[in-house]
């Protein structure tokens, strides 16, 4: 196991492991949080005067990435969505003002995204998921119709998907 730590207590714990490397990073400077959060290549600034404090357990794979991310303050990010990934959102606690591209879920599901600009507001006390999927696997193991749906769904950039359906599937990634 590796770990490290600056003056500020903020850290990184990663270990490798069978299914991949695995770790825990929090950090509370906006400028540590866009390094730790490659590949995607953000610009962040706060949204809210409370402190910074962001925490991240994460399970990196060759084809897929699985991350938990929780906010103790609002903030705005934007920038560049990973290259090569279809990015999904799963919400486990959203805050009141969250909003994706400008715009709240106004539809039930997943927020999703290709490869692209990222525009999103992330209220204070959010918690999600993070799932990011090489869209050479989607190519390799999905029917081209299937991928195609996705695809454009995810241009939309939100999933049609359930409340239940949602909460299940946080769920079986939490124990992943």
């Amino acid at each position: 196991m590796q770990f490290a730590q600056n003056k500020d207590g903020e850290g990184v714990t990663s270990a490798p492991s069978k299914q991949g490397l695995v770790g825990k990073v929090r950090v509370a400077e906006i400028g540590a949080f866009e390094e730790v959060s490659r590949p995607w290549e953000l610009m962040v600034t706060p949204a809210d005067a409370k402190r910074f404090d962001h925490e991240k357990t994460f399970l990196v794979t060759p084809n897929i990435i699985l991350y938990k991310e929780s906010f103790k303050s609002a903030v705005r990010v934007r920038g560049l969505t990973p290259a090569s990934m279809l990015s999904l959102t799963v919400p486990l606690r959203l805050g009141d003002r969250t909003a994706y591209w400008n715009a709240p879920l106004q539809e039930k599901g997943l927020p999703a995204s290709m490869p692209g600009g990222l525009d999103a507001l992330v209220d204070s006390g959010q918690v999600h998921l993070i799932v990011l999927i090489n869209l050479a696997l989607l190519r390799r193991h999905m029917a081209e119709e299937s991928r195609n749906t996705i695809v454009n769904l995810a241009d939309q950039h939100v999933l049609p998907v359930a409340d239940s359906d949602i909460h299940a599937l946080g769920q079986w990634l939490m124990g992943v």
